[in-house]
């Protein structure tokens, strides 16, 4: 199945996409409980940033292609075959792939998606930020954004945070929620999810439901609450740490990480802010690769075009 076929499908909900934002203890598991109540929802659960990493690749692949093949090249060129490469055709493979092995909604799926805690700036930094979720939005049109938050020093406290520098955390946490308000803030299609008012009052929730255009079952709601939702600890006598899913990334004491070396020019050239509004994409990917093609070889502009809707 293609995103075009998906959407395609009758019954898609209001926004037939569901991207779930957030940073590690934030509730996030039992939110993706929540969404995948709702008839014909599949929110599936992390997957180590695999998306993010396919957006990346898309950046060099279009990168390569724009820099060295806008003329014919031969064998004695350097950049062999770059002028053959299709950036549009590359990036709808990649994303259409991870519909069909990582997504994988069923013929009665209405929305699907994912949740992902890999959001923070030592992950994924400013410069990527807004790029990466307009990529979301772009490829996978009608998406939601679900930011989840929770009281940051709870999740400072938290075990899985426990080998990492308190302080350290806790602005690294700041920073994250900061940058979560202010995009939400100017896309309409985004919700900020607050687990610490979900577990004061299961009502908060038809806030969501509203959102969603979903009607909202108090009683399906406190079946899920009833369930615990988290992480499976791992056998005991395992030496490796139980309560972490994934191994977290060794920060630098600033917990600023950097990229790997053959990654790092693709993502000077995302330094930038798309200037697209998500709430024009139409349900639908159409336009053709020369819509996309920038007229110069700024890293910026073309990373501008590369993250707009076709006409």
């Amino acid at each position: 199945m293609t995103i075009d076929n998906y959407l395609r499908q009758p019954g898609c909900a209001r926004f037939p996409f569901l991207f779930v934002i957030t940073f590690g203890r934030s509730g996030s598991t039992l939110l993706q409980g929540i969404l995948n109540s709702i008839p014909g929802y599949c929110i599936r659960g992390e997957n180590n940033s695999t998306l993010f990493q396919l957006f990346n690749a898309s950046c060099m692949h279009a990168e390569a292609h724009w820099d060295h093949g806008r003329k014919k090249t031969d064998t004695a060129h350097a950049w062999f075959g770059a002028d053959l490469l299709d950036p549009k055709h590359f990036r709808r493979t990649l994303t259409d792939t991870f519909l069909q092995t990582c997504l994988r909604p069923g013929s009665d799926t209405r929305c699907t998606g994912f949740k992902e805690i890999r959001y923070t700036p030592n992950i994924i930094d400013d410069s990527q930020f807004s790029s990466y979720l307009q990529f979301l939005q772009t490829e996978f049109p009608g998406a939601a954004l679900v930011f989840n938050v929770r009281r940051i020093d709870d999740v400072v406290r938290s075990a899985w945070w426990a080998d990492q520098p308190p302080e350290a955390v806790r602005k690294l946490l700041i920073a994250t929620v900061a940058r979560f308000d202010a995009y939400a803030e100017a896309h309409p299609n985004c919700f900020i999810f607050d687990y610490d008012r979900l577990i004061d009052d299961s009502t908060y929730c038809a806030g969501l439901f509203d959102f969603l255009g979903e009607p909202f079952d108090p009683e399906a709601l406190e079946a899920v609450l009833s369930k615990p939702h988290s992480y499976q600890p791992r056998p005991s006598g395992d030496d490796r740490n139980s309560v972490q899913q994934t191994p977290v990334p060794n920060p630098s004491p600033d917990l600023k990480s950097r990229p790997p070396e053959r990654h790092r020019e693709c993502l000077k050239a995302q330094s930038i802010q798309p200037d697209s509004d998500v709430s024009d994409v139409k349900v639908g990917r159409s336009g053709s690769e020369d819509a996309v093609r920038p007229k110069a070889t700024s890293p910026r502009r073309f990373i501008q075009r590369l993250l707009r809707t076709g006409p």
